[in-house]
């Protein structure tokens, strides 16, 4: 009976081995999160693909999976129907109501035009102009129409003209279009070709036209921003612009659901801003990636992870678990006393023997004091020397703690020191004066005198 529970305590302890390491194996998995990105938008979406291959190379806690959709209002959509964890928005378009934003991938600022020598200096001077817009994405043709409004122009008091890159500088030279607006990052290739177009089609610096009131509309209308285009930022000599220029900007940003765990979205946070140089050796665009600001006041919600992460107070895997921890160690010290109880219940009982042994040793100090003969020491001397080799023995020390060894050993000693009394309080009573003249008279009449050789050759009185 007690092997086969020992046996099986031994699978249990096993079993709970293997739980452990799994639930370890289980925690250091990747978490798949998917990401749901306008395939339109080539530039966020080679950004997303170049995410997904880095996490895959390194051993990053995270991975993603592109989810491509029809366009940034699609994302959003996926995000607030759970068919993605994580989406690429843009906030002046489309903001999923269950989305806290995670970073910002890029800010694109509203550049407006117009050609050397055109007369138009300020956003009131295109009435009546016509206005070739460069991007026929979404949210954009409303960036204009946000700005008109803020000087009293209607949408209809301007002519709206769909126009391509390449075609901008024929455009002005045809008189086909007064003004250029183009959505877009200051580093895109695409906005400074424009640049340069208008400038070698008017034979001359460009006008850039500010939107002076650009933090008025951002107060007013929170998706949109109010960006500062430095002196300098698209080249040239003399410089373009000559001056700073304020004007409107968007943001496209990428938002977790509000659902998702905070340690997950510092995880995607910390790679996102850390990883920044090897993301922009697959993808160019990631060098715009920014944090997001964590006021209060901010118009978006930033993720409670992304804010952990950029104030410096990430929770720690013991901030996390601590009460999972405390009570799984509670857990295993009642199981692990429990399996104690019963390998010392079917395991080698030599806890019992030792007992067995003490009281041997506890009957023969009693004996030994009330011995009157210096034999019946011998015995009790061969006792305990039996008692010790039984001690000795391997079966019995087994699993023996250093406490009922040392209970032990003190038993044999005081014994054999009761014995050493004993025998000495025995001999001493042997010596006594009426024992002496006892054995004397005992002796006396015992003696035979030792007879010569004359008194055996007389004969006797017989």
């Amino acid at each position: 009976m007690g092997r086969p529970s020992v046996l099986m305590v031994g699978f249990g302890g096993l079993a709970l081995v293997l739980l452990i390491v799994s639930g370890v194996v289980f925690y250091e998995r990747p978490t798949v999160l998917k990401v749901a990105v306008s395939s339109t938008d080539a530039e966020d979406y080679d950004l997303m693909g170049a995410a997904a291959k880095v996490l895959k190379r390194g051993h990053y806690p995270i991975r993603l999976k592109l989810v491509p959709t029809d366009g940034v209002t699609a994302a959003a959509s996926a995000l607030d129907h759970g068919a993605a964890d994580l989406a690429i928005v843009r906030a002046d378009v489309a903001m999923p109501s269950s989305g806290e934003t995670v970073v910002l991938l890029h800010k694109d600022i509203a550049l407006m035009l117009a050609p050397f020598g055109s007369g138009i200096e300020k956003v009131s001077d295109l009435a009546d102009k016509r206005i070739g817009i460069l991007s026929q994405r979404l949210g954009d043709r409303n960036v204009l129409e946000t700005t008109l409004a803020q000087y009293d122009m209607a949408p209809t008091g301007v002519k709206m003209v769909p126009l391509a890159a390449a075609g901008v500088a024929d455009a002005i030279r045809s008189k086909s279009i007064d003004a250029v607006f183009a959505v877009g990052k200051v580093s895109d290739a695409t906005m400074a070709g424009v640049v340069k177009s208008v400038t070698k089609a008017g034979d001359g610096a460009p006008i850039f036209i500010p939107v002076a009131e650009a933090a008025a509309i951002a107060q007013r209308s929170p998706a949109f921003e109010s960006i500062e285009v430095v002196r300098g930022a698209f080249g040239g000599n003399p410089p373009r612009p000559a001056d700073d220029v304020d004007t409107l900007g968007v943001t496209y940003r990428m938002v977790a659901d509000a659902d998702l765990s905070q340690g997950v979205v510092a995880s995607v946070t910390r790679f996102l801003l850390s990883e920044r140089v090897a993301l922009a050796q697959l993808a160019p665009g990631a060098r715009s990636i920014e944090a997001p600001s964590t006021d209060k006041g901010a118009p978006f919600p930033v993720h409670p992870g992304t804010a952990a992460y950029i104030d410096d107070e990430e929770e720690t895997f013991l901030d996390r678990y601590s009460d999972l921890i405390y009570i799984g160690a509670m857990v295993l010290g009642v199981l692990a006393s429990g399996m104690t109880a019963i390998m010392s219940r079917f395991g080698p009982q030599s806890s019992v023997r030792i007992e067995d042994l003490l009281s041997r040793l506890l009957l023969v100090f009693k004996q030994v004091r009330a011995a009157g003969t210096l034999g019946s020491l011998d015995d009790f001397e061969r006792e305990v020397d039996e008692i010790v080799a039984a001690a000795l023995d391997d079966a019995c020390l087994r699993g023996l703690d250093e406490r009922r060894v040392a209970a032990l050993n003190m038993a044999v000693e005081q014994v054999r020191a009761a014995i050493r009394d004993r025998r000495e309080n025995l001999g001493r009573a042997m010596f006594t004066p009426a024992n002496d003249e006892a054995r004397l008279t005992v002796e006396a009449s015992s003696f035979r005198p030792i007879r010569t050789l004359s008194d055996r050759s007389a004969p006797s009185d017989a």
